[in-house]
């Protein structure tokens, strides 16, 4: 009898230090598709996803897509040539130059990477749903502190807009939760599950 009692409260003390379940972010995006500019089809956008705190101040990245190589010109600069902005890294001949289209997640946190950023980065997509899956353990959720975020998505397009929207989402991710937006022009659906 004595032993079955210090057994079961052993497994109560580890269960109480037990971190709670984590879940996965799985977030979609919806492109639209826009109009043509004239005989041109009308360009990709340029879309950040990242988090902001309670109070807007930057939190953390998620994704980021934009042209990753320019069409027109492929390689570094030519002599003599115009080189990068400041920031750019080697991408003179990417579609980085202009990130800062993307007004608010510039401000927030783009002005600060070097482009390309592992794990971050990646080719600007077409018009469609776009899903992405964060586990709660990604570096990218996982050193945040406990608390109140909110989930921002802006898309900016060449002679087109810049739209943002954003949704609560309350972190460590350890309960079912999700959130569904849409956009107006730029963006279209957008919404976030939390599965633990």
């Amino acid at each position: 009898m004595k032993r079955g009692t210090t057994w079961l409260l052993t497994t109560a003390g580890v269960l109480a230090t037990a971190p709670a379940l984590a879940a996965d972010l799985s977030i979609k995006v919806t492109l639209p598709e826009i109009a043509r500019n004239g005989p041109r089809a009308a360009n990709r956008p340029y879309v950040a996803i990242w988090l902001r705190k309670e109070d807007n101040s930057f939190a953390s990245d998620l994704a980021v897509w934009y042209q990753i190589e320019s069409p027109r010109r492929r390689g570094p600069a030519p002599p003599g040539g115009m080189g990068p902005p400041p920031g750019f890294g080697s991408m003179a001949a990417g579609g980085a130059r202009w990130l800062n289209e993307v007004r608010q997640w510039w401000a927030d946190s783009g002005h600060r990477l070097q482009f390309p950023v592992d794990g971050l980065t990646s080719a600007s997509r077409a018009a469609g749903t776009h899903e992405l899956t964060f586990a709660a353990s990604d570096p990218k959720l996982a050193t945040l502190p406990p608390g109140k975020y909110k989930l921002m998505v802006e898309a900016a397009r060449e002679h087109g807009g810049d739209e943002v929207v954003s949704l609560p989402i309350t972190l460590p991710l350890t309960a079912a939760q999700s959130g569904k937006t849409t956009g107006r022009t730029e963006l279209g659906a957008v919404e976030f599950v939390v599965t633990p």
